[in-house]
């Protein structure tokens, strides 16, 4: 018989197998070992999945309940915004935007961060600020560029629109305008040239 013969011959005796080994000494064929293998295929089967007869790996996932992790482990020395953040000083949109704040209620989203985050949606073509929070919060090196943990939740979208409002268009533009320099002027005078500028 050929070896095609053979795997054909296994489809149709292995049910007969499982339905034998329920009824046989469990000492002779009814091994954990076994058992599973069978039980395996004969759900592959049944779901009209093709059985595994080479060593072709095939990829599945348990999510944990608790990772030990560390998001300075998981983005690379190179990684464009790990060097936009060593390089990039944004501290004077600070002094800046302080006029624009009270001193009582709740505290806002960090300047910088909003406007690392306007950045972030202009480098990559984002132009809508619900699609760009989604953005933010699914790339590991943005995250680590805006300083929000793997756990942490980012802003709402809708503060991106209203910190936006709060300066108005011209002030929003002016300083927005004043960070995209600042990339330009880092590119030319570091040694290693930044990707997107």
């Amino acid at each position: 018989m050929t070896v095609c013969s053979y795997k054909k011959l296994a489809i149709f005796t292995i049910p007969i197998a499982i339905g034998i080994c329920g009824v046989l000494n469990r000492h002779f064929c009814q091994t954990p070992v076994l058992v599973a293998q069978l039980r395996h295929i004969t759900n592959l089967q049944q779901n009209n999945l093709p059985t595994k007869s080479t060593m072709q790996g095939r990829k599945d996932i348990q999510p944990k309940m608790m990772y030990k992790v560390n998001i300075n482990d998981l983005v690379a020395e190179d990684n464009f915004y790990r060097q936009l953040s060593t390089t990039l000083d944004l501290h004077f949109l600070y002094k800046a935007t302080a006029k624009y704040y009270g001193s009582d209620g709740q505290d806002s989203i960090d300047p910088v961060v909003f406007f690392k985050i306007c950045l972030v949606g202009y480098l990559n073509n984002i132009n809508s600020d619900r699609r760009l929070i989604a953005f933010c919060s699914n790339c590991l090196d943005v995250r680590l560029y805006i300083k929000y943990d793997i756990d942490e939740p980012l802003p709402w979208h809708s503060t991106i629109s209203r910190t936006r409002q709060l300066y108005g268009e011209a002030v929003f533009l002016n300083l927005f305008q004043k960070e995209l320099s600042l990339c330009v002027q880092k590119a030319r005078n570091s040694k290693k040239a930044f990707c997107f500028f």
